[in-house]
């Protein structure tokens, strides 16, 4: 980074970082200001609306008192004169009053005269069933407790609608009683009178009860409410502040909040205005950053750049006579001086320089001689990787002349290829760092293209300025010694492989596709050795062998796709008991004589969806667990029967959720599982027991097998007492099925009768086998090694195509959209699939296996021709 670029860089920030710094604290000090302003102008609204509600309390308290306190109506509610009520509580008077509602009660608090007043309308009407409930639910507020009676005003809570409430004790006019009674007066806190303060105040508001529903804001106002006796104000983000003030009932209890929602408009001008000094600051700062530059650019960094650009053609031209400009007299102008003093020293040690490199050059003779017979390579090149010298050792190394290398050749040309760039790239970083030997481990090609190894330390040369002028290099060839190496690291990493061979067959899951591709032509050309071969022939058994190999192959395959949960199952409606009945003949023979096999099977349990083969597979590997288990004998039993889980089991494995299962419960009396291993009970290749005696894969199957299954598995176990699996099944409702047997065909039924077979298969192995299996069979075959290459094949075909057997999945285009394509052509087309894929894979392009037109690879070629005559017959 250059010193100009740098300066302005650091004055830039720390401009942004003050005005910045500015900007912020004056947002703060201003913004809360302006914020202070708004606040108290919301308590001061919110204090006006208090003190419209304080003296309308204050009004009708004091009509209260004058009514209470005239003789009429002491008078009146004595006898219950008639005429008081024509007289003095007409509806005009009332009106007058201003008032919603009046009552007169006596002192058992029977009311003797009581109206409610239509303010709209300006008539007369009944008190309302609310207030009526709420003066009778606060009659103690009523009883005349001495001689002065009572007198008070407040806030009280009716269904219908909030009453500013006044009473007083009825007196004649002189203060005189017994009191008769009380007088009521009240005003209605609706819709009227919120509008007629709000017209006061000169700001909206609502009125909310605290007994009823209210609105969310109002609803959280009312919780910090119940701290406070003042209104809270509450900031929204949409520019409004909310005032709430709390309004006490005559017990003291908040009953009403007044909601008075405004713009901050106070707020948002206080805004704008910052926005408007924050923009002069930024354009003032620009203005100073600018002057700063204009003045450090003439004062300082122009002398710099007269400085860089004296060194730059010095070192060019290696012209010594060349000076700076030193005129001023300020520190930058001292340093130019001082430069031209030092540029002056250097010319004359260039001269003396020259004198000394004529010496060199003789000396430089002897040591070429020494350099010659030296029995490593060592040679110089030119800053432009030319041969500048090389020795004899170095040229019977890469078999040239050294005619051949200073005439025409340059490092890059003997270097390989692959270890060109690389090694360009760690050189230019050394001669950057300036060290003073570099070491590379590289390969050089010789004249006859073999390839050698060698370590290079390089050396730079450079002059009294520090310029690199050419390179020196010692070679050694080092091909022995790096091919010993190999050989040693191949040892140890064969010897690694060998001790880590369980972990690495946890990835094999992965390759059983391949395998099973590998495994379609095995089996294939292995089935027809043995159909052209005579049981005498001495060539049988061995082809025989080859099959029964083949035929494990593809058990394996199924294992491991068993432990990822992704191989092909042949889904039936199953009777667990009955699977468990036809094993027992196995397991009798399986399990050693000194343990005892028991079976409790319930005789009502419910049937499940699953693949046989695999369940029996499940029973076989958590049999001979179990019989591991066991040294000394023992009891293993097998129990069946329903369960029914209503809620999630998560210790499960996987967990199970709510349903109707079928349990088959596999116990021993074994050695039990230590907490240790039952961290890693379903773990692949895991295994407790001695090495050569387990391949740690029986639990895994099983759960890959039971997980497939949609089911799950439960263990309880306890050291030294034995081991329970509980293998949990979905249930179904289905009827058994009948396991159907192999079918086992005549030679006359296995032979084809000219039916045409089209094979669509990426894999040319497999294509290869099927068409020379299906062609020997009496079978027309047309191959094709994709898609497109097979519409094009039956577009031009002029005879009947009878099936399409195809790979379902291949690059382009799958075997589901083929035979759809192929069938708008020949519509009376059959299909066949065939993929070695999981089915997984397999469900995303819409194949549901095992099916009637599906075969999974590996298979047979019987297999083969026997679901081909399925389809033909069908």
């Amino acid at each position: 980074m250059k010193l100009r670029f740098k300066t302005l860089l650091y004055i830039g920030i720390a401009l942004c970082v003050l005005i910045t710094a500015f900007c912020t604290l004056s947002f703060y000090v201003i913004l809360s200001s302006f914020n202070s302003i708004e606040e108290n102008q919301a308590f001061k609204n919110a204090g006006r609306l208090t003190e419209i509600v304080r003296k309308e309390l204050s009004r009708i308290e004091t009509l209260a008192n004058d009514w209470a306190l005239w003789d009429d109506s002491y008078s009146f509610v004595g006898n219950g004169n008639p005429s008081f009520v024509d007289t003095n509580l007409q509806d005009q008077m009332i009106a007058n009053l201003n008032i919603n509602v009046l009552i007169f009660m006596d002192t058992a608090g029977k009311i003797i005269y009581g109206t409610a007043f239509d303010s709209v309308k300006k008539t007369k009407e009944p008190l309302s069933e609310g207030i009526l409930e709420s003066i009778a639910a606060n009659k103690g507020l009523f009883e005349q407790k001495d001689e002065k009676g009572i007198q008070f005003n407040g806030i009280l809570m009716t269904n219908d609608v909030p009453l500013l409430l006044a009473a007083r004790s009825i007196l004649t006019s002189k203060l005189e009683g017994p009191s008769r009674g009380v007088l009521i007066f009240g005003v209605y806190m609706d819709n009227a009178f919120v509008e007629n303060a709000g017209k006061q105040i000169r700001r909206d508001f609502k009125l909310e009860r605290a007994d009823r529903e209210m609105s969310l804001e109002t609803a959280e106002a009312l919780v910090s409410l119940k701290h406070h006796t003042t209104p809270v104000i509450k900031m929204s983000k949409n520019d409004m502040l909310s005032v709430f003030i709390p309004f006490a009932d005559i017990h003291g209890k908040t009953c009403l909040i007044a909601n008075m929602t405004m713009v901050r408009e106070i707020y948002k001008e206080g805004r704008t205005a910052f926005l408007t000094f924050a923009g002069g600051i930024l354009v003032t700062g620009g203005v100073i950053y600018l002057l700063i530059v204009f003045i450090l650019e003439r004062a300082v960094l122009g002398k710099i750049r007269n400085f860089t650009e004296i060194f730059g053609r010095i070192r060019q031209v290696s012209d010594l006579t060349l000076r700076v400009d030193e005129k001023g007299g300020d520190e930058i102008s001292m340093l130019g001086k001082e430069i031209n003093k030092m540029l002056s020293a250097l010319e004359q040690a260039k001269t003396t320089q020259q004198y000394t490199e004529i010496s060199m050059v003789n000396n430089e003779k002897r040591y070429q001689l020494i350099i010659e017979q030296a029995p490593i390579g060592i040679v110089t090149c030119h800053l432009d990787e030319r041969f500048r010298t090389v020795n004899k050792a170095f040229c019977d190394m890469l078999g040239y002349s050294a005619e051949e290398l200073l005439q025409g050749k340059e490092l890059k040309d003997v270097t390989f290829p692959q270890d060109y760039e690389s090694a360009q790239k760690h050189f230019e970083e050394h001669l950057e760092k300036n060290l003073q030997t570099i070491r590379l481990e590289k390969r050089f090609v010789r004249k006859d293209a073999r390839m050698i190894n060698v370590l290079m330390l390089s050396q730079v040369y450079r002059d009294l300025l520090g310029d690199p002028q050419y390179i020196i290099a010692t070679v050694q060839d080092i091909t022995e010694q790096i091919e010993k190496q190999k050989r040693q690291d191949k040892l140890e990493e064969e010897l690694r492989q060998s001790q880590q061979l369980e972990s690495i067959g946890r990835l094999a899951g992965g390759f059983a596709h391949d395998l099973n591709n590998f495994l379609v032509p095995i089996l294939g050309y292995t089935d027809m050795l043995i159909a052209e071969t005579s049981k005498n022939d001495p060539l049988y058994n061995g082809f025989m062998e080859i099959k029964n190999s083949a035929e494990r192959a593809k058990s394996l395959s199924q294992k491991f796709l068993a432990l990822s949960s992704r191989q092909m199952l042949e889904v039936t409606t199953l009777d667990i008991n009955d699977i468990i009945k036809s094993f027992k003949s196995i397991l009798n023979r399986l399990i050693r004589e000194d343990i005892k096999i028991e079976y409790r099977l319930s005789p009502d349990i419910s049937m499940m969806k699953g693949d046989y083969t695999q369940i029996e597979q499940v029973i076989m590997n958590l049999a001979v667990n179990a019989k591991d288990a066991m040294l000394k004998g023992g009891v293993l039993s097998f129990e069946t029967y329903d369960e029914t889980l209503f809620k999630e089991v998560p210790d499960a494995h996987p967990p199970l959720k709510p349903g109707k299962y079928v349990v088959l419960k596999v116990t021993d009396t074994g050695t039990g599982i230590s907490k240790a291993a039952m961290s890693h009970l379903f773990e692949a290749f895991y295994t407790t027991k001695e090495r050569g005696k387990g391949t740690g894969l029986g639990l895994s199957m099983v759960h890959g097998i039971v997980f497939q299954h949609k089911g799950g598995i439960r263990v309880w176990t306890e050291e030294g007492k034995g081991t329970s699996f509980k293998i949990y099944l979905p249930a179904s409702e289905d009827r058994p099925e009948q396991i159907k047997e192999k079918t086992v065909l005549t030679d006359e039924t296995r032979r084809g009768n000219g039916e045409v077979v089209l094979i669509v298969e990426d894999e040319p192995s497999v294509l290869r086998i099927v068409s020379s299996e299906l062609k020997r069979n009496g079978y027309d075959v047309i191959e094709a090694e994709s898609g497109q290459a097979a519409i094009e094949l039956v577009k031009d075909a002029q005879s009947r195509i009878d099936i399409l057997l195809t790979d379902v999945i291949m690059p382009e285009m799958d075997g589901k959209e083929l035979y759809k394509r192929l069938s708008e052509i020949r519509p009376d087309l059959k299909v066949l699939y065939m993929s070695g894929h999981t089915y997984d894979i397999l469900s995303q392009h819409d194949i549901q296996a095992p099916d009637a037109q599906f075969i999974s690879k590996p298979f047979s070629m019987e297999v083969l021709r026997t679901k081909i005559n399925n389809l033909l017959d069908g």
